[in-house]
């Protein structure tokens, strides 16, 4: 059965950042996550690719990035639920 609201948010994105937010939306990491984890589940995406992706979703206000403590890294939560 599909999930309208889901389907409705992912159109307003553009086509990488709707993948991306399914799978966060669909529950398929833990959150938070790391570009790693992501670049898990899309293994034929670069690791830049990926981060840059994340970064402008955070940007948009559909995801937090806050910097892990002692690394370059950053953790990504979602503010949106759908």
């Amino acid at each position: 059965m599909p999930n309208k609201p889901l389907e409705a948010a992912v159109m307003q994105l553009g086509p990488l950042e709707g993948r991306i937010m399914r799978l966060v939306w669909e529950g398929k990491l833990q959150q938070p996550f790391v570009v790693r984890d992501m670049q898990k589940l899309m293994p034929r995406l670069a690791y830049t690719t990926v981060m840059t992706t994340l970064n402008r979703l955070a940007e948009k206000g559909i995801l937090t990035a806050t910097a892990v403590p002692g690394q370059r890294a950053h953790q990504y939560l979602s503010l949106i639920h759908i």
